[in-house]
C-alpha cells in the first residue's frame, strides 16, 4: 500500500489546482487584440447594418486574427469614430462583419462556448447585413477562427 508524505500531497494537489484553473480560464483573452480601427488582417465586428455607414453610434470591435473568444457576455463596444470604449456590451448585438484575414476563416456562433446556430465567414469575406445567414441579426455570443 502506498503511503503518501506531504511533498506527495503537495504535488497532487498543486496538480490539480493548475487542471482546476485551465478548464475555468478562457482559451482568448477578448480585450488582449481589441481595438476601434479596423485594419488589415483584422476581425472587423459592427454593432450596425452596412459596417455602421448610416448609424451615429457607430459601434464596433476588431480582433487581430486568429482570435476566439467562447464568451463575449463581458465585452463591449467601441466607438469607431472617437476610439473610446462604450459600456455597449456585445453579447447578441451583432449585424454586420469583415473578415480581413488573408488566411483564417472567422466562425460566430449563437450561444457561448461555440455553441448552437453558427457561420463561417472565409478569408477577405465581408457582409453588411448578417439577417440572411444562418447566424442571423444580433444572435451572436462567441466566435472562433480556424485555417478549415
Amino acid at each position: 500500500m502506498k503511503t503518501w508524505n506531504s511533498r506527495s500531497i503537495v504535488a497532487a494537489v498543486a496538480t490539480v489546482a493548475f487542471m482546476a484553473a485551465a478548464l475555468v480560464l478562457p482559451s482568448s483573452d477578448a480585450g488582449a487584440a481589441a481595438s476601434s480601427t479596423c485594419g488589415t488582417n483584422d476581425y472587423c465586428l459592427y454593432k450596425h447594418f452596412d459596417y455602421n455607414d448610416a448609424y451615429s453610434d457607430n459601434k464596433c470591435i476588431n480582433y487581430d486574427a486568429p482570435h476566439s473568444d467562447y464568451d463575449v457576455t463581458p465585452d463591449t463596444w467601441f466607438n469607431c469614430s472617437t476610439g473610446a470604449t462604450t459600456t455597449d456590451g456585445m453579447d447578441n448585438d451583432l449585424s454586420s462583419l469583415k473578415n480581413r484575414s488573408g488566411t483564417y476563416k472567422l466562425k460566430v456562433f449563437e450561444h457561448d462556448n461555440y455553441l448552437g446556430t453558427q457561420s463561417h465567414f472565409g478569408p477577405g469575406v465581408w457582409d453588411g447585413d448578417l439577417t440572411a445567414n444562418a447566424i442571423g441579426d444580433n444572435r451572436m455570443s462567441s466566435f472562433s477562427s480556424c485555417v478549415c
